[in-house]
């Protein structure tokens, strides 16, 4: 668990944040042609498809796996880490049990054991990037359906930027005896900075999006190369468009309509 970036802290933090972005930049041309291919699949889903579409399994998911795909440079030895690794985002809940967070932390060691190589590289980007990738990718779909009920996705003035992150608190440790909003805190002490919520601006929530400076999402780059391409996938489809369920909803769907009457497909 040590190995992963968000555990740690001055030089170690730095370094291990250099292999990821090093990573990422040498697979980036890959990762691009994946994400456009993959969307290439899906578009007769949401140009033809009336009724529900749960945006997880249909959309963010697959996007998901073959970005997978990419950052494990297909080797065929890993499947038993990918299906463990979606559980792995657990260990950055601060209300995870001891007897959890041990479990998960030996399938770290098993990591360690049966793919050191890929330990302090491929492993951190699964972790750290399967959740807050496919969560904020739906989520932020989701709210443009939510905000354009009942319009054609080609009529939609599709957002430039994600607008939704699933990411909405960060802990962060003060490093000197420091008031914040007339509360003092210690060094060493352990805040939770809530940096994305509903009640938020639109603005401030797209600002505070992918963090500030040292904690900088290594994703944006894809992620925003990704819902671009989304926005021209969108903008071919004459379906229309209406939001299936709450946001913070585990699997945010939408609803497709006909195309001119603007009729929805009927429930089973």
């Amino acid at each position: 668990m040590g190995k992963l970036p968000v555990f740690m802290r001055d030089e170690a933090h730095k370094e291990q944040r250099r292999r990821l972005a090093v990573l990422l930049a040498q697979s980036r041309r890959d990762m691009e042609a994946a994400m456009l291919a993959c969307l290439d699949d899906i578009a007769p889903v949401f140009r033809d498809t009336s009724g529900e579409i749960d945006l997880m399994s249909a959309l963010a998911a697959p996007l998901w796996s073959a970005m997978t795909d990419v950052i494990l440079s297909g080797r065929d030895d890993c499947d038993w880490m990918i299906e463990s690794v979606s559980e792995l985002p657990d260990l950055m809940n601060p209300a995870l049990s001891l007897r959890r967070r041990k479990a998960l932390d030996g399938m770290l060691k098993e990591v360690s054991e049966k793919a050191p190589d890929l330990l302090f590289t491929a492993m951190p980007l699964l972790v750290l990037g399967q959740r807050s990738f496919t969560g904020s990718i739906a989520a932020s779909l989701h709210q443009v359906a939510e905000r354009n009920s009942g319009e054609r996705w080609c009529d939609i003035a599709f957002p430039e930027t994600l607008g939704y992150s699933v990411i909405e608190s960060a802990y962060r440790e003060v490093l000197t005896d420091t008031e914040v909003a007339g509360c003092p805190h210690s060094a060493g002490t352990r805040l939770r900075c809530v940096i994305s919520d509903r009640a938020y601006s639109d603005e401030f929530n797209i600002k505070n999006l992918y963090g500030f400076g040292s904690h900088l999402c290594l994703g944006k780059q894809i992620s925003q190369f990704v819902w671009f391409h989304i926005g021209e996938m969108l903008a071919t489809s004459e379906m229309r468009v209406r939001p299936r369920c709450a946001i913070h909803c585990a699997f945010p769907a939408i609803q497709h309509a006909d195309r001119v009457q603007n009729r929805t497909v009927p429930d089973d």
